[in-house]
């Protein structure tokens, strides 16, 4: 057969100019060619007399939006160390995206990126054919994680391995200065968020900060990021959605960002949620329609296994957290979206009793009051602080004081523990193994442990998902007056749609569950007559990989797979009782960590953070850098 004298490689775009831009630097191409024609114009790359060429085309007027598969990729063969590092580098600077590969082939010898279309390029280190271990057709979760499955930032910075506590501490005295963990955080963020996408937004040259009482309070000069639901002067607050694209700069601090700056910490910018935190994967449509004018949204990634999701809806906030990118970040929970996250990314989150923290505008409208603001940490004690600190100008008069918890409690506790998810859904095995391992280490620490029956309502998963509808038809039908009027709905996504479609066919249910959800912080309390604690599991299995809770997917097979995996954390927020997730176990083939959940009852957040210092001092947490 006689050679093909030339290889043609077509790609559609979106916007020529900047894939046209991307693929020159990013895999050293020059302009060999261009054409415009009445229905679409072209750019052509390559090298003059060179046997292949890549040709991007764009249609007029932008109908056509690309869709590829994982598959639909190039492949460039690099086998000299040096220059496969080099052409590597060229990617990222360029603005490709590295994504976890679709066939294990590709993970075990190369590295995969894709372009904002998400047409993907990878740079591989061997020429065909490979002699790696990962066969053609095993999934590279199969293969066990290598470093170029995980991210982090930590580094022998000015930040160091320290906690918020720590930090804190080196700031007041002396040991560090506020420029250097600012040019620290900022240089930590700008490495490793192109991988995690955990930043809509920042601040890093006018940063935020508070007055100058601010100057002497605990976490003065500690960088931290805010939720993209809170509103904090100069920065947009677009609740991770399309449809707030074009809202202007908040005038105002929320007074939960307020008491944030009060404390003396520095607000870097706005972390990533989902839109209006309606899912709890941080994954945006695509398409074009993004959070940010002028593109669609990468998703979230989790820095342990950037193939697997981060959680949500906090999941910027747990991010950069969990990769090292600062001590301590803002999240709100209102389904699960502090704990949930903090479970994927092997954080302690804790979720306050409800009305423990003040209301951002979005929070002050809710028909029963399930969400609450709070953070995700490294440390047990930066959770602690933060409350101790928050109850020095903000306090509940009807909730007991937390107060400065310092140590575990000397007193054995009587705890009742249950696996079975409320929606019925089963755990899977890397979460019954950690829920086993931590009744075993509760009891080795004095600890009884009883088995306990699904104490929640049977109506209480119906009843809470339809409240959940009824917030997405809210938005869709009022977030106009609600939110901003730059509201635009017609950029909404599937699900926030298909929320306001399903409440529309149940609106006459509301009364019933409204009623019920109000009084069910009764029947909870009533289980701490019996127990002090009690522990589930945080989720109901493993991070899922990306895409597996996508956006794009229909209302009616995402919403199954949502409440699926979050079977647990949904009762705190309807019974508005306290409960903290810990980083309890970690599964090796993943890498992934894996959360457990331990509930008290209303005002008890001082036996939670008691019955946390003394699990962690027994069992570590692991670390992302190990």
């Amino acid at each position: 057969m006689p050679e093909l004298p030339h290889l043609r490689i077509a790609r559609p775009t979106s916007n020529l100019a900047r894939a046209a831009k991307m693929y020159a630097e990013g895999l050293g191409l020059e302009r060999v060619g261009g054409f415009e024609d009445k229905d679409f114009d072209g750019v052509m790359l390559g090298h003059k007399d060179g046997a292949y060429h890549l040709e991007l085309t764009q249609e007029h007027g932008g109908d056509a939006i690309p869709s590829p598969s994982p598959e639909d990729l190039m492949v460039f063969y690099v086998p000299d160390p040096k220059a496969w590092l080099q052409r590597c580098g060229a990617m990222e600077a360029a603005g490709f995206k590295e994504v976890e590969a679709h066939n294990g082939y590709w993970a075990e010898r190369g590295r995969t990126f894709a372009d904002p279309d998400g047409f993907r390029v990878v740079i591989q280190r061997d020429t065909w054919p490979s002699s790696g271990k990962v066969e053609v057709g095993e999934s590279a979760s199969a293969a066990s994680p290598t470093p170029e499955h995980s991210v982090h930032a930590f580094a022998d910075d000015a930040l160091g391995t320290s906690d918020a506590t720590e930090l804190a501490h080196r700031l007041r005295q002396g040991e560090l200065s506020r420029e250097e963990v600012l040019e620290a955080t900022i240089a930590r963020a700008r490495k490793v968020d192109p991988k995690l996408d955990a930043i809509i937004e920042a601040s890093f040259s006018v940063p935020v900060r508070g007055g100058p009482n601010s100057d002497h309070a605990f976490f003065a000069g500690v960088p931290t990021f805010i939720k993209d639901m809170n509103h904090v002067v100069g920065m947009h607050t677009r609740y991770g959605s399309a449809a707030l694209h074009a809202t202007p700069p908040a005038r105002h601090n929320d007074a939960v960002v307020q008491e944030f700056l009060d404390m003396g910490m520095v607000v870097m910018g706005k972390s990533t949620m989902p839109e209006f935190g309606f899912t709890c994967s941080t994954e945006f449509p695509t398409g074009g329609q993004g959070v940010e004018p002028g593109g669609a949204q990468a998703p979230t990634r989790n820095p342990w296994n950037l193939g697997r999701s981060v959680g949500g809806s906090s999941g910027g906030a747990a991010a950069l957290v969990a990769a090292g990118v600062v001590t301590i970040a803002h999240t709100a929970d209102g389904g699960g979206s502090t704990r949930i996250p903090a479970a994927c990314a092997g954080l302690v989150g804790l979720k306050a009793t409800r009305g423990r923290l003040p209301h951002g505008p979005m929070l002050e409208r809710q028909p029963v009051e399930i969400a609450i603001d709070g953070v995700v940490t490294r440390s047990v004690r930066d959770t602690a602080r933060f409350y101790a600190e928050l109850e020095r100008s903000f306090r509940h008069p009807r909730l007991p004081a937390i107060g400065w918890v310092e140590h575990a409690s000397k007193k054995r506790l009587r705890i009742g523990a249950f696996s079975v998810s409320p929606n019925g859904a089963q755990i899977d095995a890397a979460t019954q193994s950690t829920f086993d391992a931590t009744i075993r280490l509760l009891e080795s620490l004095g600890h009884r442990v009883e088995p306990l029956q699904d104490p929640t309502h049977p109506r209480m998963v119906e009843d809470f998902c339809n409240l959940w509808s009824m917030s997405g038809f809210g938005v869709a039908r009022m977030g106009h007056q609600m939110l901003d009027p730059s509201f635009d709905a017609s950029r909404l996504s599937k699900f926030t749609l298909g929320l306001a479609r399903d409440f529309n066919k149940k609106i006459h249910k509301a009364p019933g569950f409204l009623i019920r959800l109000r009084r069910s912080h009764r029947a909870y309390s009533e289980i701490f007559r019996r127990f002090d604690l009690v522990v589930t599991p945080t989720l109901t299995h493993l991070p899922p990989e990306i895409g597996e809770l996508s956006m794009d997917l229909e209302f009616e097979e995402l919403f199954p797979k949502v409440i699926r995996w979050a079977g647990f954390t949904p009762w705190g927020n309807a019974t508005g009782g306290p409960s903290i997730s810990l980083p309890m176990g970690h599964d090796e083939a993943t890498n992934l960590p894996v959360g457990m959940c331990f509930w008290a009852d209303h005002g008890q957040e001082r036996g939670l953070l008691e019955i946390a210092y003394e699990l962690e001092e027994a069992q570590p947490w692991p670390k992302i850098t190990a």
